[in-house]
């Protein structure tokens, strides 16, 4: 079990839940073009793309880990702030997709 150490609370996923941190969705192109929000959201495929944090004790999957790069749907998951850090509280059956490589 993993903990996520936040200023002066831990988060505990229990069971099959995992937390994630969020990564912000690109404002440009690789061709510098700004890209208002509007246009950052795919009507038909919302994702949201985060950073695994920390994995419950019921996680048996060895396909994800602590670090990993997921994506989950746009509303998967519960959306917690503890002293103004937010993360998504899921469980590993809405992590959609893995992300390897290097950024």
């Amino acid at each position: 079990m993993s903990k996520t150490k936040t200023k002066s609370k831990t988060i505990v996923p229990v069971g099959d839940r995992v937390t994630i941190r969020e990564i912000p969705s690109e404002e440009c192109t690789a061709a510098g073009i700004i890209l208002p929000p509007s246009a950052r959201e795919n009507a038909r495929t919302r994702t949201r793309t985060g950073i695994v944090l920390c994995l419950g004790d019921g996680v048996t999957s060895k396909a994800i880990k602590v670090g990993d790069k997921v994506v989950v749907s746009e509303f998967a998951g519960m959306e917690l702030t503890i002293d103004g850090d937010k993360q998504f509280l899921l469980t590993m059956a809405e992590i959609v997709a893995r992300i390897d490589g290097s950024d």
